[in-house]
């Protein structure tokens, strides 16, 4: 009589954690060989941690989440909230550059505009107006950088805009007395009074010096040109 021999079960393989997928039963999987390319070079490995685990998926989002620059959206603040030379030059920069909307567009032209259709002098007096939003900069402290970029708008709608055809265009398109304004009600000192006129005198003197050099060399530069294209008649 044979006698049957009993048969020991083979224990279950160990479950192992999977990043990302909860525990799994089996055997560890191995890892492939990247393959090689032309001239030995293949794909970067991964590099490991320290201690020879990845990095959870749940990590790496938070990661990448926290990279992302953050919007902060744009606050106007109510006209009840400003103090009176704010709100004066809140409604001269929308008089200068958005007072009338243009029909079939959503674009809209002011007095800025209309000043650059008049040849040589147009474009002169309203950068001499548009000075006055940069006085009211340097008197609610708003930092110098930011004072710079007003007097460079100003001058860069200046000199584009004595450009016959070309300038008219770009005065329309271009706000400068809109984009200062917003500089100004951005970067002002909340947390300290305003300077007085009298305090500003010298700053704003300069800057309106400035401007109004420029102002005399672009009309210079433009009688200049339209003397020479009469000459070559």
């Amino acid at each position: 009589m044979s006698v049957n021999a009993t048969r020991t079960p083979t224990p279950p393989p160990p479950a192992r954690r999977v990043a990302g997928s909860g525990w799994r039963v089996g055997p560890p999987a191995t890892r492939q060989k990247p393959p090689a390319v032309l001239g030995g070079v293949g794909p970067p490995a991964k590099s490991h941690p320290p201690g020879g685990r990845w990095v959870g998926g749940g990590l790496h989002n938070l990661l990448s989440m926290a990279r992302e620059k953050v919007i902060i959206p744009e606050v106007i603040e109510p006209d009840e909230k400003l103090p009176p030379d704010l709100v004066a030059l809140r409604k001269f920069a929308y008089f200068m550059d958005e007072a009338v909307p243009i029909p079939g567009i959503r674009q809209r032209i002011g007095l800025d505009a209309a000043l650059g259709f008049i040849p040589g002098f147009g474009d002169a007096i309203g950068a001499i107006l548009s000075a006055w939003i940069i006085l009211g900069a340097l008197r609610h402290r708003v930092p110098l950088l930011y004072v710079t970029r007003m007097v460079i708008n100003v001058l860069l709608d200046l000199v584009i805009g004595e450009i016959p055809i070309l300038g008219d265009v770009f005065d329309i398109a271009f706000e400068e007395n809109v984009m200062n304004l917003k500089l100004l009600m951005r970067y002002r000192d909340r947390n300290r009074p305003p300077r007085s006129f009298a305090a500003i005198g010298i700053a704003g003197a300069v800057v309106v010096a400035v401007i109004g050099v420029a102002a005399i060399g672009a009309i210079a530069l433009l009688l200049t040109a339209m003397i020479w294209v009469a000459n070559q008649r």
